[in-house]
């Protein structure tokens, strides 16, 4: 009988655990989550709840999640690394994740799905795009204050350039990303269309650089060669884009 006891004081510390989590509101997350995520409207528990508005907020900058779900795997609790799942809505965008969350405010992400429209690369970098943006990640892991490593998929599928005089079909492009001594690097390849690109970005904590060789009909678009002309630097054969900056 001696045995069972230390299983049954597990069994009774989960019960415990996962009681405390169905009776403490989900309002309390309001001053739990980390400073840059706001939450509003929020209903359910800490256990399982939802949020009708979530934003993310870094630098002068701002990521609109909408309706956050999400639910939390009580037994996390007893190796202190709370982890569960989360979903967010927001018109045409959708993020689901699982999470795991250490206690000096390490954010892993793993199976990471987003769906979204590519204008919101232009709240990231000096992008002017347009187009659906596509990541299934299997990875993403957050330091509290910047991207620590990514590994996984991007795509970009009908890509727009936009411009003065019109929008500049571009193609569809993926970026395969892995382990970098520094950080994560992506491999940029075209899959079709009028532009060809291919280079790397690589990304280091919250600073980005991309060097990337353009080339294909679509540069002598005369409007989209007014971009490029100040964003690349012509080649022969086309341009060469060298970016470096912050998130």
């Amino acid at each position: 009988m001696i045995p069972a006891i230390p299983y049954a004081r597990t069994l009774l510390s989960v019960a415990m655990l996962v009681g405390i989590l169905a009776q403490t509101p989900a309002r309390a997350l309001a001053w739990l989550a980390p400073a840059p995520l706001l939450m509003e409207g929020l209903s359910g528990s800490l256990w399982s709840g939802q949020a009708a508005r979530v934003q993310w907020h870094w630098g002068n900058k701002t990521l609109l999640l909408g309706r956050l779900n999400w639910s939390v795997n009580p037994f996390s609790l007893l190796w202190l690394h709370p982890s569960g799942s989360i979903e967010s809505v927001w018109g045409g965008q959708t993020i689901r994740a699982d999470v795991i969350v250490s206690l000096t405010g390490r954010i892993t992400f793993d199976s990471v799905t987003l769906r979204t429209d590519a204008a919101l690369l232009n709240n990231v970098a000096p992008l002017f795009v347009g187009g659906r943006f596509e990541a299934d990640l299997d990875q993403l892991v957050w330091s509290g204050q910047d991207i620590e490593s990514m590994q996984g998929r991007l795509l970009w599928r009908q890509a727009v350039w936009q411009t003065r005089t019109g929008d500049v079909a571009l193609g569809d492009y993926v970026a395969e990303i892995r382990e970098h001594p520094q950080g994560s690097r992506a491999e940029v390849l075209t899959l079709s269309g009028p532009l060809q690109v291919a280079g790397q970005v690589d990304l280091q904590s919250s600073s980005y650089q991309i060097d990337l060789q353009v080339t294909g009909p679509a540069t002598r678009n005369a409007g989209l060669r007014k971009s490029l002309d100040l964003l690349a630097t012509p080649l022969e054969s086309g341009y060469r884009m060298q970016w470096q900056g912050q998130f």
